[in-house]
């Protein structure tokens, strides 16, 4: 579709947890007129936030429109299953498939239609799904929101006669942005930018179908990938900060940040929630004595 629902791996595909970590976030330098100590707010990440046009533009960008003409059977019986996959998530649904022999089915699909797609094209395919799945959970929330539905039974399993488009195309999707916090119980987004996740979220689930074969880095775009990546370092709450710290761990191996995040800054950051700010950008200055910002941001904690 972490510890929590989003860094899990259970047996269905379209439950899979988002296990890879990439992007890109841009630092930016600020400081106090006097130019000699940095500005208190550096202390912390910046406010996370989406640049929605420039989603869509990378989107475009990334995603060639190919021709899948002679696979659209195929698309149309992957679209089917993936459905049908969604669905079992639920408890009351009775599916006339085996987990196992579902999970198989898909990816056996797949096979036959990634030679027409290619790594970027797979999205494309999938997009029935992502405008389903935002227009379905808009429903439930909005009913939540009415008083209509009560999130536990949302959060479980909302009625199939209102909600089976939200059902079929998101899956059970909602305990995961409770559990992020970027949903109240009441129904409503915690931020502007949840929508937009929520989105991405379901793209590296599509993406996580075909792993094995196309790594998700060479399926999703690259503001795709930097919004998901910066969300799970920077956001504190939806992860403890000792899961951040192995997010931040686990991003420099294959190198999937960019140049210009900046690594040890990160890490004190997350750092300062476990031990102190001071302490947290001490052992930065310590490790990177020359960086005049580290050192200025240092004093500014004392």
């Amino acid at each position: 579709m972490a510890q929590s629902p989003l860094v899990t791996r259970p047996a269905l595909a379209l439950l899979i947890g988002l296990l890879v970590l990439f992007g890109i976030a841009v630092f930016v330098t600020q400081m106090r007129s006097d130019g000699d100590t940095a500005d208190l707010a550096m202390l912390n990440f910046p406010p996370f936030s989406i640049d929605e046009d420039r989603l869509h533009q990378e989107r475009q960008d990334h995603h060639p429109t190919v021709d899948v003409d002679h696979v659209q059977e195929e698309i149309d019986q992957l679209l089917s299953l993936t459905r049908e996959a969604n669905l079992s998530q639920f408890p009351d649904h009775q599916s006339e498939y085996d987990p196992e022999e579902l999970l198989a089915e898909i990816l056996f699909i797949t096979d036959d239609i990634l030679p027409a797609t290619g790594p970027a094209g797979f999205a494309r395919v999938g997009g029935p799904l992502f405008e389903g799945c935002a227009q379905g959970l808009s429903e439930v929330l909005e009913a939540i929101g009415a008083g209509d539905l009560s999130t536990e039974d949302a959060a479980t399993a909302p009625p199939a006669d209102r909600f089976l488009g939200y059902r079929r195309s998101c899956g059970n999707l909602l305990p995961i942005l409770l559990q992020a916090q970027l949903i109240t119980e009441d129904g409503a987004w915690t931020d502007d930018y949840g929508p937009a996740l929520a989105e991405v979220f379901q793209r590296y689930r599509w993406a996580d179908l075909v792993d094995s074969r196309y790594t998700t880095i060479r399926q999703l775009a690259p503001y795709d990938l930097e919004i998901f990546a910066r969300w799970r370092i920077e956001d504190s709450r939806a992860f403890t900060p000792e899961e951040r710290l192995q997010f931040l761990h686990r991003s420099r191996t294959p190198a999937y940040l960019p140049d210009d995040y900046d690594i040890p800054l990160a890490r004190a950051r997350i750092r300062a929630e476990l031990v102190g700010p001071e302490e947290a950008f001490a052992e930065l200055v310590e490790n990177h004595p020359d960086v005049p910002l580290y050192d200025s941001l240092y004093r500014a904690t004392r």
